[in-house]
């Protein structure tokens, strides 16, 4: 009798043992996951700026300008997006050069375009636009004597209104460096140049 219920009692330990087991492998065999449960964060929003400025248009309306020179002489120019318009000069190249007289590589930059003018008087017209530069009549005539200039040079109320829609057309900041040179060709814009150009470079364009 004891026998039997020995033989019972280590059939079902074997039993027993051997269920846990398959069920260790059971949860052994199981991958874990491979996403994360999600955590709910707090998220942190930066205040809107505001920017209170009115948005400028994508093409810019035609601006008309009246530039004057130290002789009293007057040009009519009108910026139409792209495009330059003179009123009493019809050339197929014109240069529009921002310029002050107190800018040493403004100064430096004139002769060449003196030059420039003289060899290509024909098909090129070169207009010196006075940026941040008071100057009367008299203290011009004696800048334009000295340096020999032979183009039109403004100086005019209305310079600083024409330099800021000439930098707005070219995507600029209103002080950009001295001196800018603006090339338009068959009156639409061709390049333009930050600082002093060669005159190789000058040349290379005309």
């Amino acid at each position: 009798m004891m026998k039997r219920v020995s033989f019972f009692f280590l059939l079902f330990l074997l039993l027993f043992l051997g269920a846990c087991s398959k069920k260790s492998e059971t949860e052994e065999q199981i991958p874990p996951s491979s996403t994360a449960p999600a955590i709910d964060l707090p998220v942190k929003t930066a205040a809107p700026y505001v920017n209170m400025a009115p948005k400028m248009p994508i093409d810019p309306l035609p601006a008309h300008f009246l530039l004057t020179n130290a002789e009293g002489e007057e040009l009519n120019v009108t910026l139409d997006h792209d495009k330059v318009t003179l009123s009493a000069i019809h050339k197929p190249l014109v240069m529009i050069n921002l310029f002050a007289t107190w800018c040493p590589p403004c100064r430096a930059e004139i002769p060449y375009l003196t030059q420039l003018q003289k060899k290509h008087k024909k098909e090129l017209a070169i207009i010196g636009v006075l940026v941040n530069d008071e100057q009367n009549d008299t203290q011009l005539h004696t800048f334009l004597k000295k340096n020999k200039i032979n183009y039109f040079i403004a100086n005019a109320q209305g310079n600083d209104t024409l330099t800021k829609q000439i930098a707005k057309r070219l995507g600029l900041l209103e002080n950009f460096p001295n001196p800018l040179s603006v090339l338009y060709k068959d009156g639409k814009l061709y390049r333009y140049y930050e600082g002093a150009m060669p005159i190789e470079m000058m040349e290379n364009e005309i």
